[in-house]
């Protein structure tokens, strides 16, 4: 009962924080949606527990977009990219400045890593 209370709340986070996303969040996902990259995402969904920025089922990618929020929460991050990657999730983070001054760099890098990753899912 506390583990559907608890999923509950955060897929209620989930979606307010779709509704009213972070303006590096809002930036990159101009470049993510429709499938703009070669691959869908999905953005600020609930993941084995864990809201991902953006992430695409297809290429097991979860894409992180760390402003002041992840100040200080360097292990926690790390405890949690190592819960996904045991489930077959990389993470990539980028920074709110990363993402605002070099946008086309991080999309081509997402881009990259997201298509690498679709195509070695795809033959197995």
């Amino acid at each position: 009962m506390l583990r559907n209370l608890v999923s509950r709340k955060k897929k209620e986070y989930a979606k307010r924080m779709r509704k009213n996303p972070m303006p590096a969040e809002k930036e990159l996902w101009k470049h993510l949606r429709k499938k703009q990259t070669g691959v869908k995402f999905k953005r600020q969904q609930v993941l084995r527990g864990y809201i991902a920025d953006f992430y695409s089922p297809q290429a097991k990618l979860v894409v992180e977009v760390d402003g002041s929020s992840h100040k200080g929460k360097k292990e926690y991050d790390e405890r949690r990219d190592g819960h996904l990657a045991l489930i077959g999730f990389l993470t990539l983070r980028f920074s709110n400045g990363e993402v605002m001054n070099k946008t086309r760099r991080v999309v081509d890098k997402i881009s990259i890593v997201a298509n690498e990753r679709a195509e070695r899912y795809k033959k197995i």
